[in-house]
């Protein structure tokens, strides 16, 4: 005779324990969807990961040519400022600041 923990899991196979998880049976595809799953998700974690590094990698590149652009910037607005209006009116050359060289008013301007 059957026991009613044998009926439970003969009732517990059908497709309500498909879709609700309960029972005792286990389904090799299920296993098999997992293991694509998590093989999947592996996959897409070392293309993010490589995605990562390139960023990372260009963003230090970008970095560079930002404080080199600053900098040029803050040097060029050195010059104007300390060009004055007579120094316009003569023409006389601009002195580059650090460089110690003097330049045309007009080739600079």
């Amino acid at each position: 005779m059957a026991s009613p923990s044998d009926a439970q899991d003969k009732k517990n196979t059908g497709w309500l324990s498909k879709i609700f998880g309960k029972g005792h049976h286990t389904d090799k595809t299920n296993a098999r969807d997992l293991v694509d799953k998590s093989t999947a998700q592996d996959s897409s974690t070392q293309k993010i990961e490589a995605l990562l590094e390139s960023v990372n990698s260009a963003s230090q590149q970008v970095r560079n040519f930002y404080i080199t652009l600053l900098l040029a910037g803050f040097y060029i607005a050195m010059i104007i400022w300390s060009t004055t209006d007579v120094m316009l009116l003569k023409e006389t050359p601009v002195k580059l600041p650090i460089l110690d060289v003097e330049l045309p008013i007009t080739g600079f301007y």
